[in-house]
């Protein structure tokens, strides 16, 4: 006769008992009882090891996530101060364009049609720099900084 105790879930966790030339399986009862606590015992153990593994592997990967998303936040936020001065940058050179034209217009020789049409080329030049210049409003450069519209479907 024979009796083997195993764990249906960890197959490392078994003993076995039979009978034999010098005892018999009755002579094992208690050994065995004590081997069953023993075993309840580590398939217990066991499952607290998995659970806590568990539990790390997902705290891990929700560490990662955040770190993901704050970096993804910081270059989002960088991508928008880039392309707010690149803006700044190019009505400076605009304005800059329209005060060099209105200056040079001043004194040239050229007829008043086309001098009339010059001016307003340098008053739209001014109006748009003043219209791509983010520092002219300051409440729609927030606005652009915390959710640019260049930033969207991406």
């Amino acid at each position: 006769m024979r009796f083997t105790l195993e764990s249906g879930e960890y197959s490392y966790l078994r003993h076995t008992w039979k009978d034999g030339k010098r005892q018999k399986l009755e002579e094992y009862v208690g050994e065995i009882f004590a081997n069953c606590e023993a075993t309840a015992k580590a398939v217990k153990r066991e499952r607290e090891h998995l659970a806590e593994t568990h539990r790390q592997r997902v705290e891990e990967e929700k560490r990662r996530a955040e770190a993901a998303a704050r970096q993804a936040e910081y270059d989002r936020k960088a991508g928008a101060i880039k392309k707010l001065a690149q803006a700044w940058e190019e009505s400076k050179l605009i304005k800059s364009f329209a005060v060099a034209l209105q200056g040079t217009l001043a004194i040239a020789e050229l007829p008043d049609g086309e001098k009339l049409e010059l001016e307003k080329m340098v008053e739209w030049g001014i109006r748009h720099a003043d219209y791509v210049d983010p520092l002219t409003d300051l409440k729609w450069t927030l606005r652009q900084f915390k959710n640019p519209p260049w930033m969207y479907g991406q």
